[in-house]
């Protein structure tokens, strides 16, 4: 199937506000919720998606997983480097303790979970330093 009628954008919804006019069909934010204040964005976002539209995020965040050992491991190296807290640009980021699914259930739009199919992660050193 082709379709033609994708449109990219990349910034932040005080600048498509500014410059756009237009109400979304489909949003898709990919392994990105956790680092935006959630429950703000979903908020907006109500306003500028058609009424039968959507939101799609696509994430494996689970915050109650337990990490692998490797993951602790990797989190000491991070921490040690990094320092305790992690900065995300001007701020300082820390997990959410909610579920992503919990947030869009508390939200306006109607919360439906579709399961994608297993699949497996290989971490190389280059993904671990671009990904952590």
């Amino acid at each position: 199937m082709r379709v033609n009628n994708i449109h990219w954008y990349e910034g932040n919804l005080e600048k498509y506000k500014s410059e756009f006019n237009e109400k979304f069909n489909l949003v898709i934010i990919a392994k990105a919720f956790h680092w935006m204040d959630r429950v703000r964005v979903l908020d907006e976002l109500y306003e500028l998606v058609t009424d039968n539209g959507g939101v799609a995020i696509i994430d494996h965040y689970e915050p109650n997983k337990k990490p692998t050992r490797w993951q602790e491991q990797l989190n000491q190296v991070i921490e040690k480097w990094y320092g305790k807290e992690r900065r995300a640009g001007k701020t300082i980021y820390s997990h959410p303790s909610i579920c992503h699914e919990e947030i869009l259930a508390n939200s306006k739009f109607k919360l439906e979970i579709e399961d994608l199919p297993p699949f497996e992660i290989t971490w190389t050193i280059d993904a671990i330093l671009g990904n952590h």
